[in-house]
């Protein structure tokens, strides 16, 4: 299936900050040909949907604006005549790397689902593991105050997280739950963050 529309206006956030997807006016099953038409929030669309041939990688590029425009809180230009058609005001300061994978305009070198779903869940351990016990008093942070704690651990936690994912795409990582269930964050005799994991 593909959505289609998915932007900061159709995702919607409970108390819990539980998020869901909604506005599924658009959403089709995927064409096995891949042909589509031209239905979709223009300024938000890859390359290939003015082509009127794209599958779900076009979902893919359309978080990838999301996700910028969540860090950011600015949204992007679309120029609709030029080479270039979008243009981020400004680049987040995390997942930098993810994000640009997620837009590229081939949509063959943008990650599928899964990868994306296993490269946060394990960001997301990570920080469980590592920063939230040291913040003790994480919950009374003001946001801004938790913002810091979290790019604070990115910036540590990155590198030895983007060596992990690349070693272990596309078979042993992707592996389900108990995979990221096992992860294991320890430091070297630098004090540098080691990411190890293996499935229990």
């Amino acid at each position: 299936m593909i959505h289609r529309d998915i932007r900061s206006d159709n995702i919607l956030v409970n108390q819990q900050y539980t998020c869901k997807i909604g506005d599924m006016g658009i959403a089709r099953v995927t064409d096995p040909c891949n042909r589509h038409t031209q239905i979709g929030c223009q300024p938000f669309m890859p390359p290939e949907f003015y082509e009127g041939t794209y599958d779900q990688k076009l979902d893919i590029f359309t978080f990838g604006l999301t996700l910028n425009e969540l860090f950011t809180e600015t949204q992007h230009v679309c120029r609709q005549r030029a080479a270039e058609k979008i243009v981020f005001k400004y680049e987040s300061p995390i997942f930098r790397d993810l994000i640009t994978r997620c837009t590229a305009d081939d949509p063959k070198h943008r990650p599928t689902a899964i990868e994306i779903e296993k490269t946060l869940e394990l960001y997301t351990h990570g920080f469980h593991m590592t920063a939230l016990k040291k913040q003790t008093n994480y919950v009374r942070l003001s946001t801004e105050q938790k913002d810091q704690v979290f790019i604070d651990f990115y910036e540590q936690f990155h590198k030895s997280a983007t060596e992990f994912i690349r070693k272990q795409f596309p078979v042993e990582f992707l592996q389900g739950p108990k995979f990221v269930a096992g992860i294991k964050v320890q430091r070297d005799i630098e004090n540098n963050q080691q990411v190890d994991c293996h499935v229990q």
